[in-house]
């Protein structure tokens, strides 16, 4: 383990940026449903016991990653590798919002440019919607007394990229992690806790460990709890990003599942990594997907 001493833990850049102005009839996606049938679990039926609620489209297809794509051609752990599956994706984050309630505006999407941010510690917040936005993205948007549904989508790290929130340099190449889990909080503007859930932890495809998002692949929907009592915007935080780089990083130099490092580690300090989140309120369409909850 001669580079053990060398991991310092690196923080993933989440690029986020709310497409349009203030106005929420601005922030819309326009795409197409994606309907497809998925071969997950080599079933044509991806999510046995579930039905979508009454009115909804299908899901999107489950797209499981397996097995793990290798961009090391000097990796040699083979059947002893702690890389595990490549994650489970469940569409491509451009399906159509479904008007539950008569709404004329799509879901949002925070993601142009996609916020980066470097790594950091357990429970420190990379990204938050309270301080972090540009001064050309309206608040208004995080208003809601009802419905907050989000997902994710892990991106890929531009060349050059500097932090959302601090500003700092990305100064090292972008490390070519494959998928990612990540925390994501929600809580009244004037309290420090809320809704806490982190993106990528199940276990759908049955090998023992977290499936993680894979990148360019979207999570499940989590329904947050709405805080109730304030007339303040909501406030999203992004927190515990983690990785699978720094597996993979071990096993190119033919360490094999180091305990603490594979399959997942959390995002190294000096280095930065990209998320795209997408989120419903009572006044948008919702989105269409498979919930946490879900079988």
């Amino acid at each position: 383990m001669k580079r053990l001493h060398l991991v310092t833990v690196i923080f993933i850049g989440l690029a986020l940026s709310i497409s349009g102005c203030a106005p929420k009839t601005n922030k819309v996606k326009t795409s197409a449903n994606n309907n497809t049938t998925s071969t997950f679990n080599n079933n044509n039926n991806p999510y046995p016991g579930y039905t979508p609620p009454a009115g909804y489209p299908n899901p999107p297809s489950a797209t499981p990653i397996d097995p793990h794509p290798d961009p090391y051609s000097s990796n040699n752990c083979g059947a002893n590798s702690g890389l595990k599956g490549g994650g489970i994706g469940y569409g491509s984050g451009s399906e159509a919002g479904h008007a539950d309630a008569g709404q004329t505006i799509n879901y949002y999407k925070v993601n142009d440019p996609p916020v980066t941010a470097h790594g950091n510690g357990t429970g420190v917040t990379v990204w938050s919607s309270q301080t972090d936005l540009s001064p050309s993205i309206s608040q208004s948007v995080f208003f809601t007394n009802s419905r907050f549904n989000l997902r994710v989508i892990p991106r890929v790290v531009t060349q050059g990229a500097t932090d959302t929130r601090t500003g700092a340099n990305c100064q090292f190449v972008p490390r070519p992690y494959q998928k990612l889990k990540v925390g994501v909080r929600l809580r009244r503007a004037d309290l420090s806790t809320g809704d806490y859930y982190q993106f990528g932890v199940g276990d759908y495809n049955g090998d023992g460990d977290s499936d993680g998002i894979p990148i360019n692949q979207a999570s499940r929907v989590h329904e947050f709890q709405v805080p109730q009592g304030s007339n303040q915007p909501l406030v999203v935080e992004v927190l515990n990003l983690e990785w699978d780089w720094s597996c993979y990083e071990y096993e190119t130099q033919n360490y094999c599942n180091v305990p603490g490092f594979c399959p997942w580690d959390r995002v190294w300090l000096s280095e930065c990594v990209s998320v795209e989140l997408q989120f419903s309120t009572d006044d948008t369409k919702d989105i269409v997907g498979i919930r946490t909850s879900d079988p």
